[in-house]
């Protein structure tokens, strides 16, 4: 248990947020020691370069001052030597072949041979800590003048720095973890109070959510996506109850009445033509309740499919020519007209291939179905209703209007029609047509289905209009 305790805090974002600011630090440090280090010993090397340039430039001119009198010229070197012998300089007078003509006391035993780089028209040699710049001399004959130097100090104080720095680095080294830890907890805090939050959210009591505190940092970013998130969890478990407790409602209703009726036909003998009747009505009930179960089935299986559905082309035309034909005698009963009206060049071309949306045919017949029955079920008598097929061609899509003159829906009640079991006159579809407020919910789930687009405009007393838009097969 400890050891799981342990690893817990091992693997914890707060403990890994702590090591990487350490290895940062340490890094940093590490970098800034060797850069002052390098830093110091390339100004301090440079520094002596130069100042050994202004010798040589000073021998270069004295050579040419007293050529061709060597002996004067060995003098003014060894004058200068004597002069610089407390900062430790010496000084070498070459021929053409780089052998020896003079050297001063203090200069090593042989010429250096290796040059490692230039400086202007000068040559700067080294070997070990000695350090020469080398100047060339055109007089009659070419020689060279070298001033030298020990260079064992730049080694002495880069080495005395680094002990200086050594002790800071440690320190900050070993502050880092401290450092790390008091940085990791500030930067974890805001996400344990959004843990926190989320700890005590409910299926029942989702009212509460993350704190914004306005800074419009990622924090603040990331709580406003997950109160987002937290308000889509809320409305669709506030859908998923409501349509739990309507379902509910709708089944008990026409069971209470099944119930009912049974009761009355066993509560004393009658005769055949009573029982008959009886069992007509409770064959309406059953019919009721086996359309609302296959309703909800359907609405069931759409949640769970999503858009994920096979698809092909399917002539629109043709389903909503079959849809007109079939409730043509409903309509005549009612004395409504149905009208199909071709709204666009394309639609009316006879090529069968103008029409096609991408669909499965059972579904959008079901959708054309659903909106053609609520119109005839709301339309007025001697009233038309009209089926206008067109085109979106900015959209790709096929538009089907189905518009109708019938009872029209408030404003209020325009924005619900979607939702499952919302009827806008709930006692009136009850006693004529036996509506359950599923139909374009399931219009509106196959519609989205197909990666549609489905909308609906109302004028109270004036009529009812619904858009349905598919996309093209072509």
């Amino acid at each position: 248990m400890p050891f799981q305790h342990l690893s817990r805090r091992l693997a914890s974002l707060r403990f890994r947020l702590t090591i990487w600011n350490t290895l940062v630090v340490i890094l940093a440090v590490l970098a800034a020691l060797i850069s002052v280090r390098e830093g110091l010993r390339f100004s301090l090397v440079d520094e002596t370069n130069r100042i050994l340039l202004d010798e040589a430039s000073a021998l270069e001119l004295a050579v040419r001052e007293y050529w061709p009198d060597q002996d004067a010229i060995r003098g003014e070197m060894e004058r200068k030597a004597e002069s610089s012998k407390e900062v430790g300089w010496h000084i070498r007078w070459l021929d053409a072949n780089r052998q020896t003509i003079f050297a001063s006391a203090n200069a090593p035993s042989a010429p250096i041979d290796s040059m490692v780089g230039k400086m202007g028209d000068a040559t700067i040699w080294a070997s070990g800590d000695i350090r020469a710049v080398e100047k060339q001399v055109n007089t009659e004959v070419v020689t060279f003048v070298r001033v030298g130097l020990n260079t064992g100090f730049i080694t002495t104080d880069v080495a005395r720095m680094t002990r200086v720095l050594l002790p800071i680095a440690f320190s900050l080294c070993i502050l880092a973890p401290l450092g790390g830890f008091i940085l990791a907890t500030r930067a974890v805090t805001p996400f344990q109070r959004i843990l926190a939050s989320a700890d005590i959210l409910r299926p029942r009591q989702l009212q509460d959510r993350l704190k914004i505190k306005g800074t419009g940092d990622e924090l603040d970013i990331l709580a406003t996506k997950i109160n987002a998130f937290l308000d889509e969890i809320a409305s669709q478990i506030n859908r998923n109850n409501s349509f739990l407790a309507n379902a509910a409602h709708e089944l008990r209703s026409p069971l209470t009445a099944m119930i009912s009726q049974i009761d009355v036909a066993l509560s004393k003998p009658r005769d055949s033509a009573e029982y008959q009747e009886t069992l007509e009505t409770l064959l309406e009930e059953c019919q009721h309740l086996a359309t609302l179960v296959r309703q909800l089935m359907q609405l069931a299986e759409s949640d769970v499919r999503g858009t994920d559905i096979e698809r092909q082309p399917v002539d629109l035309k043709l389903i909503v020519s079959r849809a007109i034909e079939m409730f043509t005698a409903v309509a005549e009963e009612r004395q409504i007209r149905l009208s199909l009206i071709l709204g666009s060049e394309q639609v009316q071309s006879p090529d069968p291939n103008s029409c096609r949306v991408i669909g499965v045919e059972s579904e959008l017949r079901q959708v054309v179905t659903n909106l053609l029955d609520n119109a005839i079920k709301f339309s007025r008598p001697e009233s038309e209703i009209q089926l206008i097929i067109t085109t979106i061609p900015e959209k790709h899509m096929l538009q089907l209007e189905v518009k109708d003159q019938g009872v029209g829906i408030s404003s209020e009640d325009l924005g619900n029609v979607f939702d499952r079991f919302f009827q806008v006159d709930r006692s009136r579809q009850r006693l004529e047509s036996r509506g359950m407020g599923l139909g374009l919910s399931i219009c509106d789930s196959i519609v989205k289905q197909h990666r549609g687009e489905i909308a609906i405009k109302s004028d109270l007393g004036v009529g009812t209009s619904v858009e349905v838009r598919l996309p093209l097969a072509a």
